[in-house]
C-alpha cells in the first residue's frame, strides 16, 4: 500500500473537521487533506505504537488488498499517512453530505426518508452476507456499526465510513459502540451468539486491557444485526436503547405493538436477546408510518406509561 510523506510543517497546518455533537470519534484526530487536487481526509490514529496499531495497519492493508470485493458504499483508506517518515494514520477520500447521526435528530428531515437511509445500511449488511457467502473474503463485519458511522452523500445514497474499525480475513476486532457489557446483548444466555473476548497467552499486552474492559465481543452476523437494531431502535425511541433493562426493553417492544408495529419486525427485534440467530429486518422497515415513528419517541411513550 502505497505512503504518502508529508513534512511536520504540512502537518501542523491541516485544517480539523468539525465532526459535530452527534458523532463519537475516540480513535483518531481528523483533518482536511488535499491530495491530487482532491479533498480527502488526513485520519491521525491516537495509538501510535503496539499491537492496536499494528493491527490496525493490518485491518488497513486488508480493506486495501479486498478493496474489489467490497461494496462500492465503503469509504476506504487509500493511503498510509506519515509525517516525516513515521506513519501516523491513513488517507481516504473526503465523504461529502451530512452524518446520518445529525440527519437522524435532524427535525427537518422527512420521516420516510430517514427510514430509507436505515433501510439502506441493512441493504449494506446483505450485500456484506452476500460477499461472506460467494467470494474468497470469508470474513467481513463493519463491527462498529452505528449511525455515526454512515454519511448521506449529496445523492441521498449511504456512505460507510471508519472501516479501519472492521473485522477483515484474520485482524483482531476492534471495539464497538454497542457491542458493550452494559448492553441488552448481556442479557442473552447463548454464549454462541455474542462471543465475548477472552483473555490469551497471546493478547495479554497491555494495549488489550482495555478491550477486556468494554466485554470486547467477537464480530459475526449476529453481532452485525444487533448493532443494527440498536441503531433503528434508538433512532425510533429518540435514544439509546442499548442502555435499557430487560423489562424496559420488553416494555418499549409491547408499546410499539400497542401502536401496530408489524409484528414481524417486533419479533426481529426481540431476537437480538433471544436464543436464536438475528433476522435482518431491513425489508419490513417499508412498514413502519409516519404516525408511528411521531409516537415511538421516549417523551410520548413516558407520557403514556
Amino acid at each position: 500500500m502505497r505512503i504518502i510523506n508529508i513534512s511536520t510543517k504540512k502537518f501542523k497546518s491541516l485544517k480539523p473537521i468539525d465532526l459535530g455533537s452527534e458523532v463519537t470519534n475516540t480513535e483518531a484526530f481528523i483533518y482536511e487533506f488535499d491530495y491530487k487536487s482532491k479533498k480527502r481526509i488526513f485520519k491521525n490514529l491516537h495509538r501510535l505504537k503496539g499491537s492496536v496499531f499494528a493491527n490496525k495497519l493490518l485491518t488497513i492493508e486488508m480493506l486495501n488488498e479486498y478493496k474489489d470485493l467490497l461494496p462500492g458504499s465503503f469509504i476506504l483508506p487509500e493511503y498510509l499517512a506519515s509525517v516525516n517518515g513515521e506513519i501516523m494514520g491513513c488517507i481516504e477520500d473526503y465523504a461529502s453530505g451530512t452524518n446520518l447521526a445529525v440527519c437522524l435528530n435532524d427535525k427537518k428531515v422527512d420521516a420516510k426518508k430517514k427510514l430509507y437511509y436505515l433501510k439502506q445500511i441493512g441493504a449494506i449488511l446483505e450485500q456484506l452476507r452476500y460477499i461472506r457467502k460467494d467470494s474468497k473474503l470469508k470474513t467481513i463485519y463493519i463491527n462498529d456499526l452505528h449511525a455515526g458511522n454512515f454519511i448521506v452523500s449529496d445523492n441521498n445514497e449511504l456512505k460507510v465510513v471508519d472501516l479501519d474499525s472492521s473485522r477483515i480475513c484474520d485482524n483482531n476486532p476492534f471495539p464497538s459502540k454497542y457491542l458493550i457489557p452494559t448492553g441488552l446483548l448481556k442479557y442473552s444466555n447463548n454464549n454462541k451468539k455474542y462471543i465475548k473476548f477472552s483473555k490469551t497467552e497471546n493478547n495479554d499486552s497491555e494495549e488489550y486491557e482495555y478491550r477486556k474492559e468494554l466485554g470486547f465481543i467477537e464480530p459475526n452476523e449476529n453481532s452485525e444485526i444487533y448493532c443494527y437494531i440498536i441503531t433503528i431502535l434508538s433512532f425510533l425511541y429518540k435514544d439509546n436503547v442499548n442502555k435499557m433493562d430487560i423489562d424496559s426493553f420488553y416494555n418499549y417492544l409491547y408499546y410499539l405493538e400497542s401502536l401496530g408495529f408489524n409484528r414481524e419486525l417486533l419479533y426481529s427485534f426481540e431476537k437480538i436477546i433471544l436464543d436464536c440467530d438475528n433476522d435482518n429486518p431491513y425489508e419490513l422497515l417499508n412498514s413502519i408510518t409516519y404516525e408511528q415513528v411521531a409516537k415511538s419517541s421516549s417523551n410520548i411513550y413516558k407520557l403514556r406509561k
